[in-house]
C-alpha cells in the first residue's frame, strides 16, 4: 500500500515546535524531510529537554518526538554558501517550512517573494508566535505564552481567584502544527489544479483563539465574563470531577443529563435520588448543585477507581479516567488504537507517540530513529543524488563541499584540538623554568597572543547585531578569557618595570594557565564559522 506523500520533498529551516512537527506528519505520511540546522550546535530544540520543569531522561525524548523519520543537514545560513545550497534544496522541493522571524527571513533572503522565483511550484509555509502583521510580529512567542496565556485559556481554566496553571510543553505547539499541516495539504491540493505553488501561515495566537473559540464567541455576542468555578461550586454536579478511595479521580460529563441520571443514581447506588425534589429535574440539580457536589463526594470516596470504571462502564455512565502520564505508555485503549508505534531498528523497542491522522487506504511510514546535527550532509559528488536538488550549480556544489570539509573538520577536532593546545602550553608552564624565560618575554607574548586571540574572536561577533541574541558559548567564553588574560598581561609588563619580578612571573604563569583555554575556544570558534 502506498504511502500518500511519498515523493514529495520538504526542506525544514524551522525550530521549537510548531513549525517542525507539522513536518513530522508529513514525514509519517511518506514525505522526505530534510531538516536544516547549524553545523556546530545544531537546532535549538535539541536542548529544550534540559529546560525545567520538564522531566529529566538520559534520552532526548523531544528530539526523538518531533525529528523522527527526517533527515539533517547541516548548513550555516549566515554564510553565502549555506544560502546557495538551501537554494538548490528549494529547487527541487516541494514544500518549504519554516518559522523564523520575518526579520530574519529578510536578513537571509529566505522570504516567499526571495524561494518563490526559484520554484515555482513551491509551497511556502511559515509558522509565527503572534502571526506576521501588527505590532508584535517580531515578539518571541512560545505557545505557553501566545497559544496559552494570550489566548484566555490560561485564566478561563483557574478556577475562580486559585493559582494559574503552568502549560505543559508543547501543548499548544503540536495542535497547532496540525493546521499547519492542512494548510500545506491544501496548498498541495491546489498545486494540482493551478500548476502553481503558494504561501501559507498560521500563528500560535490564532490556534489559541479557535482552541478557545467557544467562549471568545461568547464574548464577541456581548456574553458575561467566564470564570472557572471551583469544585465545591460547580454550578453543575455531573460536569465535574470526583477523588475515589484510592487517591485517583475521575470527571463526570453528562452532558445529556436527562437521559443519564437514572442509569447514574442506580450505577453508585443512590436510586433514592431520583424522588429527592432537590435533584428531581435538571434546572433542581442546577440549583441545588453543591448539595448535590457534596452527596457525590462522599459517594465517590468509597470505593476505588479501578471499581468505579467497572460500576459506570455497566451502566454507560458519561465519564473520564484521570490518567497519570507514568501509566499510559501501558494504556490497552492507546496501544489497540496505534498510539503509540515502534522506532524502526531501535534495539530496546523504543516507541514514540505517532501523530493522530489515519488513511485506511494508505499505509505510514515506519518511523526512523532522529538525526544527529549534520548526518546526511554529503559531498559534491552524491549531493544531487541523494537530495535531487535538479539543476545544482557548479560554484554551489563547490561551496557545498566545502562547507561539509569543514564542519567534518571542526567535529573531529573540536575536542583534541583544544586538547592539545592545553597540554602543550600548560606543559610550558609547569616545565619552562621563568627565570630563564624572563617575565618580560612571557608578559609579551602573552599579550601579542591575546591581541591576536581577540581579533579573531571578532570575527565571531561581527555579524548582524541580532546574531548575539543567540547562544554562542564559544564567543562569549572566548571573549571573557581573553580579556582576564590580557589584564593579567598589562599587570606583569608593569609590575616587572618596578622590579617586583617575582610577582610578575606568577601572574605570568597565571596568565599562561587562561591563555590556552582561551585560544582553544577561539580555535574552535573558527573552525566553525
Amino acid at each position: 500500500m502506498a504511502q500518500v506523500l511519498e515523493g514529495i520533498r520538504v526542506v525544514e529551516a524551522a525550530t521549537f515546535v510548531l513549525g517542525p512537527a507539522a513536518g513530522t506528519v508529513m514525514a509519517d505520511f511518506g514525505a522526505d524531510v530534510i531538516h536544516v540546522e547549524h553545523p556546530a550546535m545544531g537546532d535549538a530544540y535539541r536542548y529544550l529537554q534540559h529546560l525545567k520543569p520538564l522531566p529529566e531522561c538520559d534520552q532526548n525524548y523531544c528530539w526523538i518526538l518531533t525529528s523522527r523519520s527526517k533527515r539533517s543537514i547541516a548548513l550555516d545560513l549566515r554564510r553565502d554558501a549555506g544560502r546557495e545550497v538551501l537554494g538548490d534544496l528549494v529547487c527541487g522541493a516541494d514544500v518549504f517550512l519554516t518559522n523564523y522571524h520575518p526579520s530574519v527571513l529578510e536578513a537571509l533572503g529566505l522570504r516567499y517573494e526571495d524561494l518563490s522565483p526559484l520554484n515555482e511550484r513551491l509551497v511556502y509555509a511559515h509558522a509565527t508566535g503572534y502571526g506576521d502583521r501588527g505590532a508584535e510580529v517580531e515578539k518571541p512567542g512560545y505557545d505557553a505564552t501566545a497559544w496559552w496565556a494570550r489566548s484566555g485559556l490560561m485564566d478561563a481554566v483557574r478556577p475562580a481567584g486559585r493559582e494559574f496553571g503552568l502549560a505543559t510543553a508543547g501543548m499548544g505547539d503540536h495542535p497547532s502544527s496540525m493546521a499547519l499541516f492542512g494548510a500545506i495539504m491544501l496548498a498541495l491540493f491546489d498545486r494540482e489544479r493551478t500548476g502553481r505553488g503558494q504561501r501559507v501561515r498560521t500563528s500560535l495566537l490564532a490556534n489559541g483563539a479557535w482552541a478557545n473559540s467557544i467562549y471568545l464567541q461568547a464574548a464577541l455576542c456581548g456574553g458575561e465574563r467566564y470564570v472557572a468555578p471551583t469544585h465545591s461550586a460547580s454550578p453543575n454536579a455531573l460536569v465535574n470531577h470526583y477523588t475515589c478511595a484510592d487517591g485517583r479521580a475521575l470527571y463526570l460529563a453528562m452532558v445529556q443529563e436527562a437521559n443519564e441520571w437514572e442509569r447514574f443514581i442506580e450505577a453508585i447506588g443512590r436510586v433514592e435520588l431520583k424522588d429527592d425534589p432537590r435533584f428531581a429535574q435538571p434546572e433542581a440539580r442546577h440549583a441545588n448543585a453543591p448539595v448535590l457536589t457534596a452527596i457525590l463526594d462522599e459517594v465517590f470516596q468509597s470505593k476505588s477507581l479501578d471499581d468505579w470504571r467497572e460500576l459506570l462502564d455497566r451502566h454507560e455512565v458519561t465519564f473520564g479516567v484521570v490518567a497519570r502520564i507514568e501509566e499510559l505508555p501501558d494504556d490497552a485503549q492507546m496501544q489497540a488504537n496505534g498510539v503509540f508505534r515502534e522506532i524502526a531498528g531501535d534495539p530496546n523497542g523504543l516507541r514514540t507517540v505517532d501523530s493522530p491522522i489515519y488513511l485506511d487506504g494508505a499505509v505510514k511510514r515506519p518511523p526512523t530513529r532522529a538525526p544527529e546535527i549534520g548526518e546526511h550532509s554529503v559531498t559534491s559528488s552524491t549531493y544531487e543524488a541523494r537530495f535531487g536538488a535538479g539543476e545544482v550549480r557548479a560554484k554551489s556544489r563547490a561551496d557545498f563541499t566545502f562547507e561539509v570539509e569543514r564542519d567534518i573538520r571542526y567535529y573531529q577536532w573540536k575536542v583534541v584540538l583544544p586538547l592539545v593546545l592545553i597540554v602543550f602550553m600548560s606543559w610550558s608552564v609547569f616545565f619552562v623554568d621563568p627565570k630563564q624565560v624572563g617575565p618580560q618575554l612571557g608578559a609579551a607574548s602573552t599579550s601579542i597572543l591575546t591581541l591576536i586571540a581577540f581579533l579573531f574572536s571578532l570575527r565571531g561577533i561581527l555579524p548582524p547585531i541580532s546574531y548575539l541574541t543567540r547562544m554562542d558559548f564559544f564567543v562569549y567564553a572566548s571573549l571573557a578569557l581573553v580579556f582576564v588574560a590580557y589584564l593579567e598581561a598589562l599587570f606583569t609588563v608593569g609590575l616587572a618595570s618596578v622590579g617586583r619580578e617575582a610577582v610578575a612571573q606568577r601572574i605570568d604563569r597565571a596568565a599562561r594557565v587562561v591563555m590556552p583555554l582561551a585560544f582553544s575556544l577561539i580555535v574552535a570558534r573558527l573552525m566553525i564559522g
